[in-house]
């Protein structure tokens, strides 16, 4: 059985800007396959706390497509 691993890497907006694109969820899970990796942008939050900005919706249904698809997926973060 394969094993798949996301991690979470927080961006400063001008990095963010310059390379920042939608992937949906068959997006996603290709790259998990392909490199063990997915970089998503679109996950934005008010400064200084952790409320999810509403502009965030689109992003977190794919990702919630996506582990929807592939129950044996889980998430990791790494500093």
């Amino acid at each position: 059985m394969g094993r798949a691993l996301a991690a979470l890497i927080v961006v400063g907006t001008d990095t963010m800007e310059k390379k920042r694109s939608f992937v949906n969820a068959d997006d996603m899970k290709q790259a998990l396959y392909d490199s063990g990796k997915v970089v998503l942008y679109g996950l934005d939050f008010d400064t200084d706390k952790d409320v999810v900005k509403p502009e965030s919706q689109p992003a977190l249904s794919e990702i919630a497509k996506l582990f929807g698809s592939d129950p044996s997926l889980r998430v990791h973060r790494t500093y």
